[in-house]
């Protein structure tokens, strides 16, 4: 009996071994004509590439970036569009000595059709390809390309862009430690946009336990590399006593809009790390703590803004 069973399972056994078997030559199939694509593309030469695609109405390339330019967004709906499109790119634009990596493909092929996706470029761009069999060939016949990373990239200046105009410390909000008898009494910050992110001003007030009025401005800039999506900042105190300092470093955005820099004075071994939050859209929390070369914390500070909405927004 257990023959028997065997024998019976068999045929069943063989027939998925070569469905996967050739599913598997489909996929690696559809992934030449994918990579084929491109890389005739960066060579420019539109007769190989020209193969690779479906000579239809319905085929339809896109592509979408956050950058500025002609190109930087582009739709072709029909071969005969694209190909006029691309004819003229590959005249136009100069060859690409390497090809884009592309990894993390996902392939479904049912079919005369497949569909897949894949990455490029180290995750920078998300890309999707729909690909139709005729006489034996795979065509592309749908491309689509979203550079996810930049817009992500890009989205970090938006995020500082919301803080842009004018705050006003709540002075029953200050706690500090530290401070060498210095309190910090009241202040406003001002935030104004800029190309790669914000611009700051600042002027903050600050009293001694003998009752002496202090007062220090503060100018810096917090700027996005659309590349890295790093945000790299930078300011500067004066104060009324003749006395300056300055600050640098580099801050993230999380997922909740919260800046978080880790930062440095030039020439001093101490680092600083700071977190702005939002409280609620008018409400802003700052947290600064300032730590010597053995880690241990010397410094520490808190303070929420309320934004003035009567204030014009730059």
């Amino acid at each position: 009996m257990k023959i028997n069973l065997l024998l019976l399972c068999a045929p069943f056994v063989l027939t998925g071994y070569l469905q996967a078997q050739e599913l598997g030559k489909e996929e690696t199939a559809v992934k030449k004509v994918i990579e084929d694509e491109s890389h005739w593309f960066n060579q420019r030469n539109f007769d190989k590439w020209a193969e690779c695609v479906a000579h239809d109405p319905m085929t339809y390339f896109t592509w979408t970036t956050p950058f500025s330019g002609k190109t930087s967004v582009y739709t072709g709906q029909g071969w005969e569009q694209i190909s006029r499109d691309f004819k003229k790119f590959t005249e136009e634009w100069p060859v690409e000595n390497s090809d884009q990596k592309k990894e993390n493909y996902q392939f479904k092929v049912n079919g005369n059709m497949a569909y897949v996706t894949f990455q490029q470029d180290g995750g920078s761009s998300a890309e999707t390809r729909v690909l139709e069999k005729k006489d034996g060939q795979w065509r592309i016949l749908r491309m689509e390309a979203l550079a996810s990373k930049a817009f992500h990239n890009m989205h970090q200046k938006y995020a500082l862009q919301r803080m842009c105009g004018e705050w006003e410390v709540d002075p029953a909000s200050v706690k500090e430690e530290g401070g060498n008898g210095w309190a910090l009494i009241g202040g406003t910050e001002h935030y104004e946009k800029t190309d790669a992110g914000i611009r700051t001003r600042s002027a903050f007030q600050y009293k001694t336990e003998d009752g002496t009025v202090s007062r220090s401005t503060e100018e810096g800039t917090f700027s996005v590399h659309i590349g890295t999506g790093k945000i790299g900042v930078f300011n500067t105190a004066f104060y009324s006593n003749g006395w300056t300092t300055a600050a640098y470093g580099e801050a993230e955005i999380d997922g909740s809009g919260n800046l978080n820099i880790d930062g440095k004075m030039p020439g001093s071994k101490a680092n600083a790390k700071g977190w702005l939050s939002w409280l609620d859209d008018n409400t802003l929390q700052w947290k600064i703590e300032v730590m010597n070369e053995k880690g241990e914390k010397i410094y520490a500070a808190s303070y929420s803004l309320k934004r003035d909405e009567d204030a014009d927004t730059p």
